[in-house]
């Protein structure tokens, strides 16, 4: 029996194994780039420089700073409380709320959509503290003013983190506020 009409039928499918093996092996790699590209995108959301200076109104607001220290009684009626201040005001803190809402919400949604829990473990350890101070800010807003019949979703993807990152900081209280019982020492030479 001759062996020489097997041998190029066997090297044909043994390099086409080989082709198989690289492009799965290819595709892994790119969805894996795909993800870290993402992540960074998430990141970028976070550190914009739009963002972190609607974050500082939002802490410095005394009407959202009042509501995040009843956050999750919500004892204050909403809306007598926003009565009381004027309307540059009240549109500087809609402004700010909004745009915190909309971009953690996009951040939620690419998270959402990666369904990746090792990306998602990094994201609340980097910044769930960040997310869940946010929200406990703006949430209200977000529920009783912002959501309307007409867009009942408004958000739900940054509440959806926001929860997360709640249950993730209640999880891991070692990285809860790691400066608590830290004090300033002056500065020697």
């Amino acid at each position: 029996m001759d062996i020489l009409p097997f041998i190029p039928p066997f090297i044909a499918i043994v390099i086409s194994l080989m082709a198989i093996y690289l492009t799965i092996h290819q595709t892994g790699l790119q969805h894996k780039n795909s993800k870290v590209l993402v992540f960074g995108q998430m990141i970028e959301h976070f550190g914009s420089p739009e963002v972190r200076e609607y974050r500082q109104k939002v802490r410095k607001s005394k009407i959202l700073i009042q509501l995040a220290e009843e956050y999750p009684n919500n004892i204050s009626n909403l809306k007598i409380l926003l009565i009381g201040i004027s309307r540059a005001e009240r549109k500087e803190i809609d402004d700010a709320a909004r745009t915190i809402a909309s971009t953690y919400d996009r951040v939620g949604f690419l998270l959402h959509q990666l369904d990746d829990s090792k990306l998602e473990d990094d994201l609340l350890r980097m910044h769930g503290d960040v997310i869940f101070n946010m929200w406990k800010l703006i949430g209200r807003l977000v529920i009783e003013e912002f959501r309307t019949p007409e867009i009942k979703r408004y958000a739900v993807y940054f509440e959806d983190l926001a929860l997360k990152a709640s249950k993730y900081e209640e999880s891991h209280p070692q990285l809860t506020n790691p400066r608590k019982n830290w004090t300033p020492q002056p500065f020697q030479e």
